[in-house]
């Protein structure tokens, strides 16, 4: 017990180093690449192909001796020697998978009302390594469905692409659409990074993760429609998942960033995840070519919904076996500056293995099992409208454990379970706990002293606890705070002010969020296993190899 006790201590003390590094920079810039812009791009050669008897057009300083187009059975293999960039354009039908093997430079595969239903593989298969742009022509509608059961093209989805992928539209007034029908494994994939700039796609998938890239994924504008209901044990659908890897010539990435668009998911599993299994997937002894699984959104509007329950149990030979459904997930820092958030999960709606900074937007969401928001680092809430509901007690809406939770600005209304974590007493803004029961339905109101209603909200589950601040709340002010048929004054002294019996973690006193809770240890650990490598998520940075 001694041993397993100074081993917990250990990884207590290691958890602080761990979240504490500096990330090492990409040899490129893939946030404001400006080559990722399909109207910039001068294609100087061009080639359109009819899918229904496949035969090819030239244009520009294209042509039958510079590529090649080769039938295999239902297959297509395109192959092309041209120096400078080039556009092929699907039109028609094809049962079979078109493939680009070979190309020089960059390339972009337009999609002129193309219906392609892969016999074994993907529907789109993008082997070479330079950037490829899937451009749905104006007022279109595509298709593309991979074959569930392969035999030879295993490639991981049903659009593949070996390089990096730009998915757009032509700018105008209806843009393209694309449908993806996956069931093998994922329905969009690259090998690099994913941008959309525009578009509409639906991804329906009954496998794994409906998109999923290595390096990064990042989306200006466009819409997203994503529903992926396969339920696989430990491989549950997700939606939009980045899976980063060590690289020496791109660390730091491995991040999502969202700028604008509309992405609405429901899936089995987590929705939005930025992700990295250091303890399973590192492989060298520095950190220098680690990722850097971060999230940011500035703008647009999600919508996302996860159906699975959550669960984590082993098996006989020790293996760990787990479904989180969270709604947006980043091992490292999430961070949300603008846009229009609408989560429900049974798990964590919002998630961080370091910090949750929350500058501006419009965020409701509500779990039925978990925390709300669920922070591993701290908790810091700048601005916005924020909505939070927590599951059943003793879930909450506001968690980040033992850490430091600051509201500085914004309006928020957190309700849920007694195992909250309380905002800091250094927190810039006043906040009022009210430890009341709740039920669904009830209206909480907030009334200055002249009776004019500066705060509402209509409570989405039960509750015993509820976290309320407006900027609009002043120090030496006294107001009425109203839930259902409860009633109490309070005049606001403090920079939080908690009226009823407070209780935290286990059901003891909170600290005012200076102190907060003991650490807890994650999900899985086991301290007899501490001499090298804590499980993958314990602070959800880097830390010593295995």
């Amino acid at each position: 017990m001694k041993r397993a006790t100074a081993r917990f201590i250990f990884a207590c003390s290691f958890f602080f180093s761990f979240c504490c590094f500096s990330v090492s920079a990409s040899q490129r810039d893939i946030i404001s690449n400006p080559d990722d812009v399909y109207a910039s791009v001068l294609f100087g050669s061009e080639v359109c192909i009819n899918l229904n008897d496949c035969t090819i057009t030239y244009g520009g300083n294209a042509s039958a001796g510079t590529v090649s187009l080769t039938r295999d059975s239902d297959n297509l293999l395109f192959e092309s020697a041209v120096a400078d960039e080039l556009k092929i354009t699907l039109t028609g039908s094809l049962n079979g998978t078109f493939t680009v093997n070979t190309t020089k430079g960059g390339y972009a595969i337009v999609l002129d009302n193309a219906y392609i239903t892969a016999q074994d593989g993907p529907a789109l298969n993008l082997l070479s390594k330079n950037r490829a742009f899937v451009v749905c022509e104006t007022g279109t509608e595509n298709v593309l469905t991979d074959s569930v059961v392969r035999t030879a093209n295993t490639k991981k989805g049903a659009l593949y692409a070996k390089g990096a992928l730009v998915l757009s539209s032509p700018a105008g007034k209806i843009p393209g659409k694309l449908t993806v029908n996956a069931g093998y494994k994922h329905g969009i994939y690259s090998d690099d990074y994913i941008r959309v700039t525009g578009g509409d796609f639906t991804v329906h998938n009954s496998g794994r993760d409906c998109i999923r890239s290595v390096n990064g994924f990042i989306m200006d504008s466009g819409i997203i429609v994503m529903n992926g209901t396969g339920s696989n044990i430990d491989e549950e659908s997700k939606g939009i998942k980045v899976d980063g890897e060590e690289n020496e010539k791109h660390p730091g990435e491995g991040f999502i960033i969202i700028n604008g668009g509309c992405i609405t998911s429901t899936t089995v599993s987590k929705g939005i995840s930025a992700g990295w299994k250091i303890a399973e997937d590192a492989e060298t002894e520095t950190t220098d070519d680690d990722p850097n699984p971060y999230l940011t959104i500035n703008g647009g509007s999600l919508n996302i919904t996860t159906t699975g329950k959550p669960y984590e149990y082993t098996t006989s030979d020790g293996t760990t076996v787990n479904n989180s459904p969270e709604g947006i997930e980043a091992k490292n820092d999430l961070t949300i500056n603008g846009g229009i958030i609408m989560i429900r999960t049974a798990d964590d709606c919002i998630n961080a293995g370091k910090a949750v900074i929350i500058n501006g937007g419009v965020i409701d969401v509500i779990s039925t099992e978990n925390d709300a928001i669920d922070a591993n680092g701290t908790l810091t809430f700048n601005g916005g409208s924020i909505t939070a509901t927590g599951g059943r007690d003793p879930e909450c809406a506001f968690d980040c454990d033992f850490n430091t939770f600051l509201i500085n600005g914004g309006t928020v209304v957190g309700t849920g379970g007694s195992n909250y974590t309380s905002p800091a007493s250094s927190s810039k803004q006043h906040v009022i706990i009210w430890n009341v029961t709740a039920s669904k339905g009830d209206v909480i109101t907030v009334e200055d002293s002249t009776g004019l209603c500066i705060l509402k909200h209509t409570c989405k589950a039960d509750s015993s606890t509820m976290v309320l601040s407006s900027p609009l709340f002043t120090s030496g002010s006294s107001y009425t705070v109203k839930c259902g048929t409860e009633e109490t004054a309070v005049t606001i002294s403090s920079a939080v002010t908690v009226l009823g019996n407070a209780r935290g973690m286990f059901g003891g006193p909170q600290m005012n969020g200076d102190i907060g809770r003991p650490p807890e240890p994650p999900e899985g650990f086991d301290p007899s296993r501490m001499g090298d490598m804590p499980p993958d998520g314990f602070g959800g940075g880097k830390g010593m190899r295995r």
